[in-house]
């Protein structure tokens, strides 16, 4: 059981086995399921705006996929103004948002149970991941953008593009949801208020 580079508990891993959390990181999301989450005590104004930041993340992933898939189909002069905004959103406001959790909130949730000690090492080497994730969307959406702006026949870069975009997503989704099954039933087992 390994948090770096490999092993059972590395994002990419995870990903590839699509098992979701790990079992022996579970125990409070036994007795806190997602589906009582919202009707909980416990449940804040914070917590709601935390699973709402994570849902922007995933729709912007939806709106990335769109316009490359329509790229690809028919070339579209507005694919390179709405790639740049959308990614550009995503990869500021992933580094922020990770920033925050790493240096804020993190800390003061994982004290909070030692069941869930570990799973916040594993959140944190995913954040190492994300972030080298996040630094090579720059060179291939460059690309892309570049063959575009060239009049060149784009679509072989976009092609790589879209591929590192769903592999991107892939192992973000995989982080947001084991991130939200490991820290949600923390906050609703002992409250915080940040």
């Amino acid at each position: 059981m390994t948090l770096d580079g490999g092993g059972e508990l590395a994002l990419f891993d995870r990903t590839s086995a699509a098992t979701g959390l790990p079992k022996d990181f579970a125990q409070l999301l036994q007795l806190h399921p997602r589906d009582s989450w919202q009707g909980h005590h416990n449940f804040s104004e914070l917590t709601r705006f935390w699973l709402d930041r994570h849902e922007s993340f995933r729709q912007v992933f939806t709106e990335l996929n769109k316009l490359s898939e329509a790229y690809l189909s028919a070339p579209s002069d507005s694919f390179a103004q709405k790639t740049v905004r959308y990614t550009s959103f995503l990869l500021q406001q992933l580094e922020g948002h990770h920033q925050i959790e790493d240096q804020h909130y993190f800390p003061q949730i994982s004290v909070l149970d030692s069941r869930a000690e570990k799973g916040f090492a594993m959140l944190d080497s995913d954040h190492d991941a994300l972030h080298h994730l996040i630094e090579g969307t720059v060179p291939v959406t460059n690309d892309a953008l570049t063959a575009i702006q060239n009049g060149v026949d784009a679509r072989g870069a976009v092609e790589v593009l879209r591929k590192h975009q769903l592999n991107f997503q892939s192992q973000l989704l995989r982080h947001l949801s084991d991130e939200e099954e490991l820290v949600v039933p923390v906050i609703l087992e002992h409250g915080f208020v940040g």
